[in-house]
């Protein structure tokens, strides 16, 4: 995403660029879905959505995710994918 970022910042100069590069933004969505083939996840459109969903609602999706090192409880999990819908 960063990569994506300064060319963006490049193309359209850096005083036009706050405010333009949101979560659903093209380039956003192009990045997410590079990683996600890249990665050979089995569904990137699958990806892309959870993550902007998830990206879109940082404060519900921030209360289900755990802080340091621990991990995600079976009802966070099922807390996320209801989330997710």
């Amino acid at each position: 995403m960063y990569l994506v970022a300064i060319d963006h910042e490049k193309s359209i100069g850096p005083h036009l660029l706050q405010g333009t590069f949101g979560v659903f933004s093209l380039a956003t969505k192009a990045t997410l879905t590079c990683a996600a083939i890249f990665s050979r996840h089995p569904t990137p459109t699958t990806l892309v959505v959870a993550a902007q969903t998830l990206a879109s609602l940082p404060e519900k999706a921030s209360k289900l995710l755990p802080t340091g090192d621990s991990r995600l409880s079976p009802a966070s999990v099922r807390r996320l994918a209801k989330l997710l819908g």
